[in-house]
């Protein structure tokens, strides 16, 4: 986030720097307007960037603690299943032996 600040900061710096220095040459709005359109699609692409990684990035945090939860729950059952299991072998061999 920082690197996004960072850049946008270093961005509109630039931008105010060649309005100041150049100030004889952007004489005309149009002038101006161009500039400042060129400096707000860089803003956009680079928030829409950081934004749009950020965004998979916690999709796929969240996706891979639903798979972690989903084999917890699945090693719990297959201990349960091979639990009643083995009381049932048990049962049965004390039943045998009576």
């Amino acid at each position: 986030m920082y690197v996004v600040l960072a850049a946008l900061a270093l961005v509109t710096v630039v931008a105010a720097l060649v309005l100041i220095l150049y100030r004889s040459v952007f004489t005309d709005a149009s002038d101006i307007t161009t500039l400042v359109a060129s400096l707000f699609t860089v803003v956009g692409a680079v928030v829409g960037a950081y934004f749009g990684i950020k965004s998979t990035n916690d999709t796929t945090d969240k996706a891979i603690g639903q798979v972690e939860k989903e084999a917890k729950r699945a090693e719990r059952a297959n201990q349960n299943q091979a639990a009643r299991a083995a009381l049932r072998r048990r049962t049965v061999s004390v039943a045998l032996l009576r």
